[in-house]
């Protein structure tokens, strides 16, 4: 069979070329707004803790929402279901916004709107796995998923350049001007891509309870995605104190402010998109168990340069420099990870059942980052964030041997069954 290239992704697959135009765009946003609200919460709390508690609220609505929005989005149209979530995330935008010039914006209206856009975010995330497999052919799986994570990563890199920029010139209101019109131009673009659903006969009389019931059973029977399941709960779960404590890391430890955390950002976006680009050639010499394995160790080492910096007091350009490779190379292993498992379900899983096990294997991932976000709000109350980051590079050390040494993703996965699902 003759190589597919990217070349050839863009020749011949013109809907999926339009999905990640609109994704790019989309990622762009998400960078100036993720930076923004980041440091919008440290600079009303100043706390530590508090931007933990926010991270947390973020994830509950994906954990708790999404996998009972799975067996309904199953019966959607999944580019209207797309479309709607874009547009509904710009008006979130657009009452940020006019709340934070208002100058009432306080801890729990931005606590609230954050469970809000999370809760919307959970309705469209069970329509992508589903449109993806509805426009792009299974023969370009590897090449337009990777290419797909290279150039957002690129544009998050792009996102995560000018946000410091944004911010120090423009202000908070002006990041969140940008995101809102990011949100209606990608909606559009996903507006105007030809799409015609695949009608599953059997799905228009099923009733809600027993399509979210045999979503259940079928993840259960499966052993791949269920591995999947705990290894994408571990490595989300991992890199949450990175992702929640970041700002006031830099704020104590750095001296900084919006320019150097966008910096330090840039470092993951760089490596992501190393990573998208290398994924298709990487995936055929290193096996499934490997791929996560040296994600896990990379985030032990990011844990424990982050120590490193903060106890040795290293010169502000040698801390930064130090971190940035560091970050750099947790960026590729993040992408390689998240690329294999996005193959891994959409090649494996019944077209029948891909947003329901994409609604319940989300939930899974992302299950950990509650629960280790009020864990982290909790312990930085008590302890240094330095001390906090060599704690969890210790138990990335730990976790990383444990997937390395898991049986079920060694070598070839297997086929899902599907042909005993249904209760």
């Amino acid at each position: 069979m003759k190589e597919i290239t990217r070349k050839m992704l863009m020749k011949y697959q013109p809907r999926y070329v339009r999905y990640m135009c609109a994704n790019v765009i989309n990622r762009f946003g998400d960078a100036v707004d993720s930076l923004a609200t980041v440091w919008l919460t440290y600079e009303v709390t100043g706390s530590a803790s508090m931007s933990a508690l926010a991270y947390a609220c973020n994830m509950l609505p994906t954990v708790i929402l999404t996998p009972l929005l799975g067996a309904y989005v199953e019966k959607l149209n999944k580019k209207k279901v797309m479309v709607l979530v874009d547009f509904m995330r710009a008006c979130l935008v657009c009452l940020y916004l006019f709340l934070y010039v208002s100058g009432v914006l306080d801890v729990a209206t931005i606590l609230i709107l954050t469970i809000l856009t999370s809760s919307v975010e959970a309705l469209g995330q069970p329509a992508i796995s589903t449109f993806v497999t509805e426009i792009l052919d299974k023969a370009y799986y590897e090449v337009g998923v990777g290419t797909n994570r290279a150039l957002m990563s690129a544009m998050e890199l792009v996102g995560n350049a000018l946000a410091g920029i944004i911010l120090a010139t423009f202000g908070i209101a002006g990041a969140f001007i940008v995101d809102g019109c990011t949100f209606v131009v990608a909606g559009l673009l996903k507006l105007i891509i030809p799409y015609q659903q695949r009608i599953h006969e059997k799905h228009a009389n099923t009733p809600y309870l027993t399509m979210l019931k045999d979503g259940f059973v079928y993840l259960r029977k499966s052993k791949v995605l269920l591995t999947l399941c705990f290894v994408g709960w571990f490595l989300n779960a991992a890199l949450v104190p990175f992702n929640s404590v970041l700002a006031p890391y830099i704020g104590t430890y750095l001296n900084g402010n919006p320019i150097f955390l966008s910096l330090v950002s840039i470092g993951i976006s760089a490596g992501a998109m190393l990573g998208g680009f290398l994924y298709p050639t990487i995936s055929k010499k290193i096996a499934t168990n490997m791929q996560f394995a040296i994600a896990g160790m990379c985030a032990a080492l990011l844990y424990f340069s982050f120590s490193m910096v903060a106890v040795l007091r290293l010169p502000l350009c040698g801390s930064i420099a130090l971190l940035f490779i560091f970050i750099f190379m947790m960026g590729i292993a993040v992408s390689i990870a998240s690329s294999i498992a996005n193959i891994t379900f959409i090649s494996r899983v019944d077209p029948d059942y891909l947003s329901r096990s994409s609604a319940l294997t989300d939930a899974f991932f992302y299950g950990g980052m509650p629960i280790t976000s009020f864990g982290v709000s909790i312990i930085v109350a008590s302890l240094s964030i330095p001390q906090v980051f060599f704690i969890f590079g210790c138990i990335c050390l730990v976790c990383f041997g444990i997937i390395l040494h898991n049986k079920t993703l060694k070598g070839e996965t297997s086929d899902v069954n599907t042909t005993e699902t249904t209760v």
